[in-house]
């Protein structure tokens, strides 16, 4: 499944790249939310305004290499690629509490992260939990891939 949506910032932008009015950006399943202010300035890599930004949900792909992240759900990507927030904007994805195998993960300990593609690498993002209703939402400061991620607990040898 991939789904994607985009909010069209023509005349909701200046072309300085700041926004005349709050923003914000919905994927299909409305589980990842991106919410823009008014005032922000959003340019792209070259310093210029966009003329739109899309959000487009894709299965997850593999979880990183070191074993101790499992992604839960759906990965959600937002273009165009090297659009940055200054202030940073508010990113709040859901996560479906039954793709949490809760016999592997610290369900106490979620992530965001986001796949650096310069590097092959993720980091993860300081993130306010809302356990309860199963989102987390973090401040960033450019678009990418961002995916909802739980520490796996470690295997601890069997005497």
């Amino acid at each position: 499944m991939e789904t994607n949506n985009t909010a069209e910032l023509s005349g909701k932008i200046d072309t300085t790249g700041v926004l005349l009015e709050d923003v914000e950006v919905i994927s299909d399943d409305g589980r990842a939310v991106l919410r823009l202010a008014k005032g922000m300035r959003v340019v792209d890599a070259q310093g210029q305004a966009p003329d739109s930004i899309t959000v487009t949900a894709r299965p997850r792909g593999k979880s990183p290499p070191d074993g101790k992240w499992w992604l839960c759900g759906l990965r959600y990507d937002f273009n165009p690629k090297g659009v940055t927030f200054s202030p940073p904007a508010q990113l709040t994805i859901s996560y479906d509490p039954s793709l949490v195998n809760l016999e592997e993960v610290n369900v106490y300990n979620p992530r965001l992260g986001c796949f650096e593609e310069a590097d092959l690498t993720w980091t993860w993002l300081d993130v306010i939990a809302d356990r309860d209703n199963h989102r987390l939402t973090a401040a960033i400061t450019y678009t990418g891939v961002f995916v909802v991620s739980f520490e796996i607990w470690p295997r601890l040898p069997i005497y």
